[in-house]
């Protein structure tokens, strides 16, 4: 069995799978120590493992330590190994791996088409893969909750929020839903925005949703989106796959 980890920055995604069928995902959210003792109780039955991670290296050392001193193997792969797609990108030693892995997950979804992946997590990441499988770049701004904390943090008055429970209607009637309409509709917009920039230069455009806040957005970025919060593991299932079978 394979162990598929995506570390996040606020949190850990896991899967133990076979390489003919991809399973269900545990999630860890800001609980290092809940994953750890997940992990020690399932060491027996895992013989490799691949990771994406967008932390640094003392962030993920002791469970990699912990992987290794029990045997267990890594399968190691970069930007500059051969990979499901093509990396077509000035700096790839600068490319997140998160970015990689989420582009060559929506490729296994969509094999032949233009697909535009947008991660609404901690950043809002941009990628675009096309048809013919290269990976072309994108565009990276800010999460939501990294624009509720700049505003707080860059001014004296203004309060930390936190996203409202719904989308908020686009006039604010205080300074609470001012803040809340500007960040919230600030990030609907930008997504549509782009959305848009990227249809009109590519047709039959496949825009993948995902991330931490893709369902809280979803419904207010067209019907056509389709949501999938966990295309970086499904990225590392076919990295594995490719690498151990093709490879």
């Amino acid at each position: 069995m394979i162990l598929l980890i995506d570390f996040g920055n606020t949190s850990i995604k896991a899967s133990i799978t076979a390489l003919d069928k991809y399973n269900e995902i545990d999630n860890f959210k800001g609980l290092e120590d809940a994953f750890i003792f997940w992990l020690q109780n399932h060491l027996q039955k895992i013989e490799q493992y691949c990771i994406s991670s967008v932390l640094t290296e003392h962030k993920t050392k002791e469970i990699i330590k912990l992987l290794n001193d029990n045997g267990i193997q890594s399968i190691l792969w970069s930007k500059n190994k051969t990979l499901p797609i093509q990396i077509n990108y000035n700096t790839p030693e600068t490319l997140g791996q998160d970015r990689i892995c989420g582009a060559i997950g929506a490729h296994s979804l969509y094999p032949n088409q233009n697909i535009l992946i947008i991660d609404a997590g901690t950043c809002i990441k941009y990628d675009f893969v096309t048809n013919n499988k290269s990976y072309q770049g994108g565009a990276i701004s800010l999460g939501i909750s990294m624009r509720f904390k700049a505003l707080n943090h860059y001014t004296n008055l203004l309060p930390l929020l936190n996203k409202p429970e719904i989308v908020p209607e686009i006039i604010g009637k205080s300074t609470q839903t001012a803040i809340e309409s500007g960040v919230i509709n600030g990030v609907i917009g930008e997504i549509l925005y782009c959305i848009a920039q990227y249809k009109e230069k590519n047709h039959q455009l496949q825009v993948v949703f995902t991330g931490g806040d893709a369902k809280y957005l979803h419904d207010n970025i067209k019907n056509t989106i389709f949501a999938n919060r966990n295309l970086v593991l499904l990225g590392l299932f076919q990295i594995a796959k490719y690498r151990l079978t093709i490879k």
